[in-house]
């Protein structure tokens, strides 16, 4: 229904126009669950000990951290799923980020249990486990990306291709993508680890 009413609004039905549209209502679906949301959560965590454990980050000063609650990171996936159900179209395209989300999601969850469960930062999983996790979760969406059944995109050339924005054709990379796929995912892992440490 409401896909419907921004449609009329967009004055049109084109994929190109229903895409807007269901690109303005997810981002006014998530920001409006996580604000009706969020204050509730947080002092659902409080109330039940959720909170960071103090720590010592070599030098840097993070002692503010102490008490913060965590797992906020289930109410943002929850959030994304949520509007994700209700605005996007059950494609590959949608579906292969959100099965990576879930299995990145069970690893900081496990993570952040064993350090509120332990009273200790140290406690939580150690860094070579996630590690091995994130790289699992890398050749699991490879294996969608390449697979000729789970794959959004039919063309095998294509496929194995890295675009560049500038450039006017892909560089045909073949199987070396795979190691990109896995490289960029525990990257982006390592980077969202370090930004919701020291932030």
């Amino acid at each position: 229904m409401i896909q419907l009413l921004f449609r009329f609004l967009l004055f049109g039905s084109s994929d190109h126009i229903s895409l807007l549209a269901r690109s303005i209502g997810s981002a006014i679906t998530a920001a409006l669950l996580f604000w009706v949301l969020a204050p509730a959560y947080i002092r659902m965590l409080k109330r039940r000990g959720y909170c960071e454990p103090s720590r010592d980050f070599g030098g840097l000063n993070v002692a503010g951290k102490a008490g913060t609650p965590t797992m906020g990171g289930v109410l943002i996936y929850l959030v994304v799923l949520v509007t994700a159900m209700f605005w996007c179209k059950a494609t590959p395209f949608a579906l292969i980020p959100l099965i990576a989300g879930v299995g990145f999601g069970l690893i900081g969850l496990m993570d952040d249990l064993r350090k509120v469960r332990g009273g200790s930062s140290e406690a939580g999983i150690p860094r070579r486990t996630k590690y091995i996790g994130q790289i699992i979760m890398g050749l699991l969406v490879a294996f969608f990306l390449f697979n000729d059944f789970f794959s959004p995109i039919a063309d095998e050339k294509t496929r194995y291709a890295l675009f560049v924005p500038v450039a006017k054709a892909g560089v045909y990379l073949g199987i070396a993508y795979l190691g990109i796929i896995v490289l960029f995912m525990v990257a982006a892992g390592v980077v969202l680890y370090v930004m919701t440490e020291l932030v």
